[in-house]
């Protein structure tokens, strides 16, 4: 997949990501090299079957969502400002639209962003914190579990010492 828009600096190009915001990939993100980036979706059956697509171009993402099969491309160009399009890839003409960065945007179901490497995500995800994984269950000494846990590991600390004890009183 090659740009064949204006001429971008190498470092520009490769500046951008998306970050998926729903279906199995939620959460899932990746750069954009090169200025473009092609998405495919669609249901399990119709992205197993072997005839599905004969090869795919680099900068591919092949999403397994929903029930509507179809792609877009991302495109990032310069023209003479910065701009970043995404086209729908249907049977009818392409329509290029003018995509705000950093900003949730749906395509055949599919809810994505993208913004420049460098800045945050307006988009985070339950769990999920820049750059550091939080888990979203309780942490484990806070929780139910582990007061049962170390209540049976008490009660059996007693039942032992008060064995002991009797063992002891039973010998002397």
């Amino acid at each position: 997949m090659e740009n064949n828009d204006k001429f971008l600096s190498q470092d520009l190009l490769e500046s951008y990501a998306i970050r998926l915001l729903s279906g199995p990939l939620n959460g899932c993100e990746y750069e954009i090299l090169n200025g473009r980036l092609l998405v495919i979706i669609g249901n399990d059956v119709s992205l197993g079957r072997s005839d599905a697509f004969s090869e795919l171009p680099e900068n591919t993402i092949v999403v397994p969502y929903g029930e509507l099969t179809g792609s877009f491309e991302i495109i990032i160009t310069t023209d003479p400002d910065l701009v970043v399009t995404f086209r729908e890839l249907t049977a009818q003409e392409p329509e290029d639209r003018t995509l705000t960065l950093n900003q949730q945007i749906e395509v055949l179901g599919l809810k994505f962003a993208v913004k420049e490497k460098n800045e945050v995500w307006q988009y985070s995800l339950p769990g999920i914190i820049e750059n550091n994984i939080i888990s979203t269950k309780q942490h484990f000494f806070s929780s139910k579990l582990f007061k049962y846990v170390m209540l049976f590991f008490f009660l059996l600390s007693f039942l032992l010492l008060f064995i002991l004890l009797m063992l002891v009183m039973i010998r002397s």
